[in-house]
């Protein structure tokens, strides 16, 4: 068969196991037989493939297009475009500074499968090393408190050692429940270790 040459390419998430003719109607056309990522197995008309029609299950692509309006897809969004466009007022902090999408992430389903559901809407999406990557093994989602605890500019905040663990003075003062400056006067007379 002429579209042979298709078994074993690779189109989106979909990889071409075999191809074959089948009837549809009054005729037959050529048909393709794919594995998805996810690992379901269809079948569609050589024709969706080569035009760009069909290049994930059709499972997938409703789980891709229920989530387009979401908070997980807005924020997949974001991230691609804090690295890759230079016009983005905030690549200069990403992008410029080397910060990279992984190539499994520059698919949605594949970002959504990794990180799944925001916990809520108080918590957006952390790199835990703020000089890595956004790859699943670097990334949480985390309230705003936890983020501004993660800040690369955090080398001018004062560190306390609280119950075991190192944390910035406002986030102790927080999980204490006082002042930031009662903590600092704390910390003064020798109440918390400072490192």
């Amino acid at each position: 068969m002429k579209y042979n040459y298709l078994i074993g390419e690779r189109f989106g998430s979909l990889v071409i196991i075999d191809v074959f003719l089948k009837q549809y109607k009054l005729q037959r056309n050529s048909t393709v037989k794919y594995r998805c990522d996810c690992g379901r197995i269809g079948e569609t008309c050589v024709s969706n493939i080569l035009h760009g029609r069909s290049n994930t299950c059709p499972v997938c692509a409703r789980i891709q297009h229920n989530k387009s309006r979401s908070n997980e897809y807005f924020t997949w969004n974001g991230m691609k475009n804090r690295c890759n466009n230079e016009k983005n007022s905030e690549y200069k902090n990403y992008g410029g500074r080397g910060i990279s999408v992984c190539e499994r992430w520059y698919k949605f389903k594949s970002f959504y499968e990794d990180m799944g559901d925001r916990p809520s809407s108080k918590h957006s999406l952390d790199r835990i090393d703020n000089n890595g990557n956004y790859e699943p093994e670097n990334c949480r989602w985390a309230t705003r408190t936890e983020q501004a605890n993660n800040r690369r500019d955090n080398s001018r905040c004062v560190f306390v050692e609280l119950y075991g663990e190192r944390v910035t003075l406002s986030e102790a003062a927080r999980r204490i429940g006082i002042s930031r400056q009662a903590m600092s006067q704390r910390v003064k007379r020798g109440a918390c270790g400072v490192e």
